[in-house]
């Protein structure tokens, strides 16, 4: 599921419809004229037969006003295209990797105006491309050897962080092949001459016996809302019943405004005690949160909700 705030006002909301377990899966939107209480009808943007593929934490404005909603089918990876602030919508150009399929795709607007897109490959490392017409064709895909994928492959997540103007991108770097094919840890890492090279790998959660994915960033002022699944209750004769949840974690760089900090400040003040004198004590946190302490430091991080501060 994808949000974007139309030039008029409304909220758009793109998803995927499957019609058969893995035949026939379409593009579809919806607009709200009232934050969200009611949606108009759907209007679907991919055609019926062939398995389209969304994934969230995705769809761009560009700075032309240009809607780009990045898309896959059969292993190739394009973006939906709108001019007229979501009314008409026409396909733009595939990449087809030589290498092998790609999926999943993460655009990012670069300050020279071209678009940079990084795709989920099997090759065991993310691949990126270039478009110099605002998503209407696309460069060869290049595979971009500083960012590793584990062997199941991890979704991506790219953004800028509005402070510093720095490319931020979320990914799982490993995983095991044995016993469990597990995606960990999840990692963010940086660019700051746009997207040419990345550094400062950071752990935010790593625990060895844990799976994680699909993460999409919201920033609020300087604070990065980081959404993802992870698998809970593990178990090896329980992995035909694992489930995911969707954890809300926060990535703080604290803000210069003086009233988010504080409320910030009053949240993690809050979430240590519950750590501290909470059920589990003093030593209930787990081996990814204790990974984590790394360069991300864990402030809170009991439930559903974590904090962590950037050092």
């Amino acid at each position: 599921v994808n949000f974007m705030r139309l030039n008029s006002g409304g909220l758009a909301i793109f998803y995927c419809q499957k019609n058969s377990k893995g035949g026939d899966c379409r593009v579809m939107m919806r607009t709200s004229t009232d934050e969200g209480r009611t949606f108009a009808d759907p209007k679907q943007l991919s055609p019926a037969g062939k398995y389209t593929g969304l994934t969230n934490g995705r769809c761009i404005r560009l700075s032309t006003g240009r809607i780009l909603l990045e898309a896959w089918e059969g292993g190739d990876s394009y973006c939906c295209i709108s001019d007229d602030d979501g009314q008409t919508w026409r396909d733009g150009g595939r990449i087809k990797p030589e290498g092998g399929p790609c999926y999943e795709p993460a655009c990012i607007e670069l300050k020279d105006g071209r678009v940079l897109m990084l795709m989920r490959t099997y090759s065991g490392y993310v691949l990126k491309a270039y478009s110099e017409d605002h998503g209407a064709s696309w460069g060869p895909g290049i595979k971009v050897l500083e960012l590793k994928l584990p062997n199941t492959s991890s979704a991506l997540c790219v953004k800028r962080i509005p402070s510093t103007g720095d490319l931020l991108l979320l990914r799982c770097s490993a995983g095991p092949q044995e016993p469990f094919r597990w995606r960990t840890p999840f990692v963010s890492i940086l660019s700051k001459d746009e997207g040419e090279t990345w550094t400062n790998e950071r752990v935010l959660m790593g625990a060895p016996d844990n799976d994680y994915g699909y993460p999409s960033i919201t920033f609020v002022e300087n604070v990065a809302l980081i959404a993802y699944h992870q698998r809970d209750g593990l178990h090896p004769s329980l992995t035909s019943r694992l489930h995911r949840r969707q954890r809300i974690h926060r990535l703080a760089r604290f803000a210069d405004h003086e009233n988010h900090r504080s409320w910030l400040l009053r949240r993690v003040q809050h979430r240590d005690e519950s750590v501290r004198h909470g059920p589990g004590g003093a030593g209930s946190e787990d081996a990814g949160n204790r990974h984590a302490r790394g360069q991300h430091v864990r402030l809170h991080g009991r439930g559903d909700m974590a904090c962590f501060r950037h050092s």
